[in-house]
């Protein structure tokens, strides 16, 4: 099955830019039954109406349920102690000014 992804994944870089592509073309190319892809259309036409168990997803608006309190971890505790992005960034060009600076003299 991965041979398959893999074709998949190459001819869809193949497509220019701005041009239109169908999955069935894309699917034909890659070597995959017809059959196949009209399965597959169908099935995803039936999740969009609602015709099958489209599995574990929930109604998005519905209220969201109880924050569960994590267990103690020590990763999870070097999370809370790391640098922000911002913090990071600001560290990172005070060593460059730093640097420089040095340079200079």
């Amino acid at each position: 099955m991965a041979n398959v992804f893999e074709r998949v994944k190459v001819l869809t870089r193949l497509i220019p830019r701005g041009r239109a592509v169908t999955y069935g073309q894309v699917a034909a190319l890659a070597g995959i039954p017809g059959s196949v892809s009209r399965d597959a259309k169908r099935r995803l036409r039936q999740l969009e109406n609602r015709e099958i168990d489209d599995g574990p997803q929930g109604d998005l608006f519905a209220a969201a349920p109880e924050p569960v309190e994590a267990e103690p971890h020590p990763a999870l505790d070097a999370l809370k102690n790391a640098p922000t992005r911002c913090e990071t960034i600001e560290n990172s060009a005070e060593a460059v000014k730093t640097y420089l600076a040095a340079r200079a003299r």
